[in-house]
């Protein structure tokens, strides 16, 4: 038997191709097409999707590189610290650079009740007491501002002493001391320093320090200079800051005042209801040199309980040393100037 059976052959038309190759040929084109039209599509709804609950994300404001967190409780921008801002220390900065939350006036605590006309002497001569009373130093006054024309300088005061310059630095003792009398000093402290920030221009530029035994001091995420500008979001955060203080601890006065100079600003203020333990002679000098060389001015606010019995102490060396002001505020003063503020079986305003 023979198996050399012929298979038939099938002819095509020339140029025509087979229906199969036809097909595969139109699938091809028609799946470039659709990919390419995801990849437009993607390429488009790519910056629309949301980041997230929680996380960072950076932005660019007027030039500065700023952060931005997101979390339960909202966004919070603060600078970049990878980042140094560019922009020159002395330049206001930008108010669409900031939250618009922080921005408005009813975010920055107001100041009631003026301060009463204090017989304060001028800086660098001497002593002075509280005199007169104190009905306005609890919840303190809107203190001077002003500032000649093509100046950053500003004027702001401290318990009534007046600083002027473009840098202040606030050192306040929060000991356990201060929270005698019902809290009565470290109220009226936080009060005064309020309205002391209050008067600052946004050009100028403020720090913060409270301490007992070590200091603590107001940070600004992202900010590594130490002092910042008085612009509203630092000032609200100022404030956030200066609630949160409560009154516990010893007292060491040297550590806090030499961290409010390496900073070099025109102005500190310094309080403190506690003369001891004293400041040595040679903390006095090397405070003296340090002040010097940075051109800065030490206003002192001793708090006491009662009249002042010692005209001459570290504290009125330090003031006069430093071309600042010593000013002396009676304890007993606030106290009645709370009760006056305090309705019948009520608390003070």
């Amino acid at each position: 038997m023979s198996w050399n059976a012929r298979i038939p052959q099938v002819h095509l038309p020339r140029g025509q191709l087979a229906p199969s190759s036809v097909l595969s040929w139109r699938g091809w084109v028609a799946s470039m097409v659709l990919h390419a039209v995801l990849v437009v599509a993607l390429g488009l709804l790519w910056p629309l999707v949301p980041k997230g609950q929680s996380g960072q994300q950076e932005l660019i404001f007027e030039g500065q590189v700023a952060l931005k967190h997101v979390s339960q409780e909202g966004e919070t921008f603060y600078e970049n610290p990878a980042e140094p801002s560019s922009a020159p220390q002395n330049a206001p900065q930008d108010p669409s650079a900031l939250p618009q939350d922080l921005l408005s006036e009813s975010s920055v605590p107001q100041v009631e009740n003026p301060l009463p006309d204090l017989d304060v002497l001028a800086p660098g001569s001497g002593t002075t007491t509280s005199g007169g009373g104190a009905s306005g130093l609890l919840s303190g006054n809107p203190p001077s501002r002003s500032a000649p024309a093509g100046s950053t300088k500003t004027k702001t005061s401290f318990f009534g002493v007046e600083g002027e310059g473009n840098s202040f630095v606030y050192v306040l003792d929060r000991s356990a001391s201060m929270g005698s009398a019902g809290g009565v000093p470290l109220r009226a402290a936080k009060a005064q320093l309020k309205a002391s920030l209050g008067a600052l221009q946004e050009v100028n530029l403020f720090y913060i320090i409270f301490y007992n035994d070590v200091p603590r001091l107001f940070r600004v995420p992202g900010n590594r200079r130490g002092l910042v500008f008085a612009n509203s979001r630092n000032k609200v955060l100022a404030m956030r800051f200066i609630d949160s203080i409560t009154a516990e601890g010893a007292t060491e006065h040297r550590e806090a005042l030499l961290k409010a100079l390496s900073l070099q600003p025109d102005v500190i203020f310094f309080l403190t209801d506690g003369d001891d333990p004293p400041l040595r002679a040679a903390d006095l000098a090397d405070i003296r040199r340090r002040a010097a060389a940075a051109g800065t001015t030490i206003h002192v606010i001793q708090f006491g309980q009662g009249p002042l019995l010692r005209s001459e102490s570290f504290l009125t060396r330090l003031a006069r040393q430093n071309r600042g002001t010593f000013r002396y505020v009676d304890i007993y003063d606030l106290i009645r100037a709370q009760r006056r503020a305090s309705p019948p079986g009520g608390k003070a305003r």
